[in-house]
């Protein structure tokens, strides 16, 4: 088991948002999180990604339980990305992708090694490195979030309602693709 909630719960003043929840994520599974509107999907990702603590219980990604200590080596394993992608506007497709691994201080060679594989995988030309996002179709956007979420070769993917904007014939290839 690579991620488990044991009696997990998280409140938002006196309302509990989620919880008390307990789930185990098998090791290489797809796993579809599915409910109406403001039921605590995207709080319960945010706790699995260690953005957000539980207010009790105990969140384990790879055998560790994500606390105050652990979050910071704990997330250098997992992905999340959210709807839109939420590419920072500064910042040039190819310095959207590769800042994880730039924040982490890796070797310059190995960020240009991971920037050509996980382009290559989501087809984004050269020639689109020097773009912004706000130059980019939804489509276009979507795979810089993508290939940026790939990029440190995380364990774990976590993905909050990235498929919502797209039409449905979009979001059956990405399915087809990538699900």
């Amino acid at each position: 088991m690579i991620l488990r909630l044991e009696e997990v719960t998280k409140s938002l003043a006196v309302k509990i948002i989620v919880g008390p929840i307990s789930l185990d994520f098998a090791t290489a599974t797809t796993t579809v999180l599915l409910g109406p509107k403001a039921c605590g999907k995207t709080t319960l990702l945010r706790l699995l990604a260690g953005l957000e603590l539980a207010d009790s219980g105990k969140v384990i990604v790879d055998d560790v339980e994500l606390d105050s200590g652990s979050i910071q080596s704990v997330r250098r394993k997992i992905a999340y990305t959210v709807a839109g992608g939420a590419l920072f506007p500064h910042l040039t497709v190819e310095e959207n992708i590769a800042l994880r691994l730039e924040r982490a201080n890796v070797s310059p060679p190995l960020i240009a090694r991971r920037l050509a594989e996980t382009t290559e995988l989501f087809r984004i030309s050269p020639e689109g490195f020097r773009r912004y996002p706000h130059q980019l179709s939804e489509w276009q956007r979507f795979r810089v979030a993508m290939a940026r979420a790939l990029m440190p070769d995380p364990q774990i993917l976590l993905f909050d309602d990235v498929l919502g904007g797209f039409d449905r014939l979009s979001r059956a290839y990405v399915i087809g693709q990538f699900g």
